[in-house]
């Protein structure tokens, strides 16, 4: 049930999705004008007419990296976009929450853990999750049964990953 990270590169590969470290993509970022944006994010996703370019800060650890290239894949999915510079307001809240959410998904799998009737202490163990978002994952599932549109959407995404991602 745990998505490692290099099975999170592979999906993202086989939509087309190119993933890079910050470093790795200094000098595209640069260009960009996002240097300043980096000292503030995990993570960041740039379109560019041919595909998404995923990029991922270096130090982070093996659940921050997973987590936040989940998050830039949720981005993608959810059809989310950024115009011009990102500033704070209520949809980028919302969008950031959606990204969030949808991470959890495909890291945790909720319906599962509702099935199995999972501790805190064994989704974090199972997933190799700090215990907070453990807490968020059992949350999410406790809600499977009253879910919306968006909690749906993120479940059947999890169901074949493979097929869902790339439409």
């Amino acid at each position: 049930m745990r998505l490692t990270y290099s099975d999170l590169i592979d999906t993202a590969n086989m939509c087309n999705y190119k993933v890079s470290t910050f470093v790795q993509g200094e000098r595209d970022l640069l260009a960009l004008g996002l240097s300043d944006l980096l000292r503030h994010c995990d993570a960041l996703t740039v379109f560019d007419d041919r595909s998404y370019k995923i990029y991922i800060k270096d130090e982070l650890s093996d659940w921050e990296r997973r987590f936040a290239l989940a998050h830039e894949i949720g981005h993608i999915v959810m059809k989310h976009t950024f115009a011009g510079a990102i500033a704070k307001s209520k949809t980028v809240d919302k969008q950031e929450k959606e990204a969030d959410d949808f991470a959890l998904y495909l890291l945790g799998v909720p319906c599962v853990v509702r099935r199995n009737h999972l501790s805190i202490g064994q989704i974090s163990k199972l997933i190799s999750a700090p215990k907070d978002y453990a807490e968020r994952i059992a949350v999410l599932a406790s809600d499977i049964d009253d879910m919306d549109s968006l909690q749906r959407r993120m479940c059947l995404f999890c169901r074949s990953i493979h097929k869902s991602i790339c439409s």
